[in-house]
């Protein structure tokens, strides 16, 4: 499925926008993130924006147990 506002740099401007956030205003040294390894648009952006792909969780479930 494609959206007319895919493709258009609004991913990149919002995440750059979060990041520069993060770097300079809460003071963070560190920016972590996970996506499904299906969706390639946003590996692709996440990786040529900078950030490093470290490791790949697989078979992993979360539970809340509140």
């Amino acid at each position: 499925v494609y959206s007319p506002h895919q493709g258009k740099g609004y991913g990149t401007e919002a995440i750059n926008w979060a990041l520069d956030w993060a770097f300079r205003v809460a003071g963070m040294h560190c920016v972590r993130l996970w996506c499904f390894s299906f969706n390639k648009g946003a590996l692709r952006l996440y990786e040529r924006i900078g950030f490093v792909r470290e490791g790949i969780e697989r078979e992993s479930y979360y539970h809340d147990f509140k």
